[in-house]
């Protein structure tokens, strides 16, 4: 790998960190001050709001970053490639918000947390502002990445200063969404002050195109939020907030531990994408060095937490949070399938053209999930919540291993 992914790669973790950092550095202070009740409706909040941020994305944070490492020396396909895009996902936004306003009028448990949840939908805003897609497609994340972590970073004193009581937890909202928008102003900044984006007028026909391009890789990330935020909402629609409080503990430290196995695959995508065709050997060996990375992190933090999750738990949380550890432990073991077949998926399926099958493993096993997510929810609570990810991740690297032995035995 040369120096500038490299670089990429440093900025785009050292964002991501921050991203999950400064949430860990509040849980303790929110857990004790919100309580498992309102912690956990924020947290049923963002689970909501983050299924409407993945329809948002549609998947253009990897076909559009495709498009522009293929396309960056083309000022004209880069214009209809951007400009296109943007106009997509925020017609896709707007339809969130159409939906979210029916759901606030229709449904129970929504009602409820309406206020909550208008103020969380701005994190839809700040991801459709948000064009880091574009900024990996030329390599050039430094920025953004300097100034994201900055925006973040001011959550941390503005949460201790502004969130005091349990009737505070709109603010705790409000505050993690000027965070988004705060980073996607600062991204768009960041594009136009490269001048290379030439103003293009979107069409709809254009924005089609983006949206059709996009399609595959949609409903392979829809098909991960049916097990991971889908799985949240089944657990506080059946076992009540208190157990989405106690999952999301755990599910926050272990995003944050996989973080550098996550990012460095996202890193590597938009090189392995435009030298995959022209020098094969070359991505094979940065395939294989993504592979081993992150084979070798995750079974080094698994061991770590088999010794030490309970330990970290009683660190971070009160008391009545302690069955977070337990649930941590395995939540961290679906990676040692996660780790695997996500960039088996992203890195090779993708760019061998097998994106079909990539799409319907996902989907089946995001589909399978619901059921096994809302049994396991119902008898055993956040732990079986957890397994659900587990059988869900394990299912996926499966299928894609299966698919991809038949695919060498026919060629």
């Amino acid at each position: 790998m040369d120096l500038r992914i490299y670089r990429n790669f440093l900025s785009m973790v050292a964002l991501q960190s921050v991203n999950y950092i400064a949430p860990l550095a509040t849980l303790p202070y929110l857990t004790k001050t919100l309580g498992q009740d309102n912690f956990g409706a924020l947290s049923y909040c963002i689970a909501l709001i983050a299924l409407l941020t993945v329809i948002t994305d549609w998947g253009f944070n990897l076909s559009a970053t495709r498009k522009i490492s293929l396309h960056k020396d083309d000022e004209y396909k880069t214009a209809q490639v951007f400009w296109g895009t943007l106009g997509a996902k925020i017609s896709i936004a707007v339809t969130t918000l159409f939906f979210l306003i029916i759901a606030t009028a229709s449904i129970d448990t929504v009602r409820g947390l309406s206020h909550i949840l208008f103020i969380t939908w701005l994190m839809v805003l700040g991801n459709v502002i948000t064009v880091n897609w574009y900024l990996q497609g030329v390599e050039k994340f430094g920025l953004v990445a300097t100034a994201g972590i900055i925006a973040k970073l001011l959550t941390i004193p503005a949460i201790f200063i502004f969130v005091s009581t349990p009737e505070d937890t709109w603010i705790a909202a409000l505050i993690n969404s000027s965070s988004t928008l705060l980073v996607g102003f600062i991204s768009i900044f960041a594009v136009f002050k490269l001048e290379k984006i030439k103003w293009w007028r979107p069409t709809i026909k254009n924005m089609i195109e983006q949206t059709k391009d996009g399609w595959d890789i949609f409903i392979s990330a829809l098909s991960v939020s049916l097990f991971t935020n889908i799985n949240t909402i089944i657990l506080g629609s059946i076992s009540g907030m208190g157990q989405v409080a106690i999952y999301n503990a755990a599910d926050k430290i272990k995003t944050a531990l996989n973080m550098p196995s996550s990012q460095l695959t996202n890193v590597i995508y938009p090189r392995v994408s435009a030298s995959f065709n022209d020098s094969t050997e070359t991505s094979k060996k940065l395939i294989k060095k993504t592979l081993a990375f992150n084979i070798t992190i995750t079974t080094i933090t698994l061991i770590f937490l088999l010794f030490f999750s309970d330990n970290i738990v009683s660190l971070i949380f009160p008391k009545d949070f302690s069955e977070s550890g337990k649930i941590l432990i395995v939540l961290f073991s679906a990676y040692l399938f996660g780790n695997i077949a996500y960039p088996i998926g992203l890195l090779v399926m993708l760019n061998i053209g097998i994106t079909r099958a990539r799409r319907n493993i996902m989907l089946t096993a995001g589909l399978l999930s619901i059921p096994v997510s809302y049994v396991l929810s119902l008898n055993y609570g956040a732990m079986g919540a957890a397994y659900s990810i587990l059988i869900s991740e394990s299912l996926i690297l499966l299928g894609f291993l299966v698919v991809l032995y038949f695919k060498t035995r026919t060629h």
